[in-house]
């Protein structure tokens, strides 16, 4: 069986699952009371030693399996993390992991030294980074360093130079990166740099033109892209491209690359119960884990092409302790 973990706003778990179905399923919770820093947490990253890593309000956790060591920022150590809030977690080649931080820059923990090295903007030097507030990091297969900006548009870390490319949208170029706000990006099997915006759709770069290509949705069209707000992105087994909105549920895009699927939330019990997704994994046995922003977590079937749920029970000691799910993570 695999091991899965699941972080919500106030709860951290692992969960044992033997079935596909919520029906009977159990979770051990890890709060402050374990030692972790702060109950909401944003992220989680496996390192390759096997460390688990937390992101929370209020600081960094590592968690070795029995205890947890907290990074927390200190202004008399200039080699400490510069933010206690953590947005996301991503690791190079190296080992090393880089942190985006709500106020703090880019942080890099180097593992050989112990020690964070931090990316701040300096209004003087064109080549820093472009912005203080770090939405999320992702390293592509091609060891690029990527960050997602709130308001400062997307950036491109240079480990060789030491620099930073933006890339930010300009309302004369339709070819441009379509929103500033950058929420989450992600690349897929086949190698498609995808970039998700607060308020601007969903953007495919083009590597070799260095150009941008926008979904948008289009309210008299269907088969459009469900929102442009979008929160997460996960690609399945199938390499459908699932796309979770901030405030019209799922969009899920064709392979080709050509049509969207949306899954709105509904009052049927078959249906999605909530608009605001935050976060998607896939099981062993094909099941669509779905995080929500107060609907708990929801299971598609892709067979069924029906969603089932499991929302917090305040009499089930073993039961989920929060609706809110900001991150689904399936441990090595």
């Amino acid at each position: 069986m695999k091991r899965l973990s699941v972080l919500f706003t106030c709860i951290f778990l692992f969960q044992y699952v033997a079935f596909a179905q919520p029906e009977g399923s159990s979770f051990d919770r890890l709060t402050i009371e374990n030692g972790i820093s702060s109950n909401t947490i944003f992220c989680i990253h496996q390192d390759k030693k096997g460390f688990i890593w937390i992101g929370t309000n209020d600081g960094l956790n590592c968690f070795d399996g029995l205890e947890f060591t907290v990074f927390n920022q200190n202004a008399r150590d200039s080699c400490s993390i510069t933010d206690d809030h953590v947005n996301s977690i991503a690791e190079d080649d190296q080992g090393n992991l880089w942190i985006g931080l709500w106020s703090g820059g880019l942080n890099m923990f180097e593992r050989s030294t112990g020690r964070f090295k931090s990316f701040l903007y300096d209004s003087t030097d064109s080549s820093s980074i472009s912005s203080n507030n770090i939405w999320t990091v992702y390293i592509d297969r091609s060891k690029n360093i990527w960050a997602g900006s709130i308001e400062r548009g997307l950036i491109l870390y240079h480990p060789q130079s030491n620099s930073f490319r933006k890339f930010m949208h300009q309302p004369s170029n339709p070819e441009s990166l379509s929103d500033n706000s950058v929420s989450v990006i992600f690349e897929d099997r086949s190698g498609n740099l995808w970039i998700g915006t607060e308020n601007g759709g969903l953007n495919i770069f083009d590597r070799t033109t260095q150009t941008f290509k926008t979904f948008k949705h289009q309210p008299d069209n269907s088969n459009s892209i469900a929102s442009d707000r979008i929160n997460t992105l996960f690609e399945d087994d199938h390499h459908n491209l699932w796309i979770g909105t901030i405030d019209n549920g799922i969009s899920v895009l064709s392979p080709d690359l050509q049509t969207f699927t949306n899954y709105p939330a509904g009052n049927a019990l078959n249906r999605l119960n909530c608009n605001n997704i935050r976060s998607f994994l896939q099981d062993d046995n094909g099941i669509i884990w779905i995080g929500t922003d107060g609907g708990g977590i929801n299971f598609f079937d892709p067979v069924r092409k029906t969603f089932s749920h499991l929302l917090h029970d305040p009499d089930s000691p073993k039961g989920i302790s929060s609706n809110v799910i900001f991150t689904i993570y399936k441990s090595l």
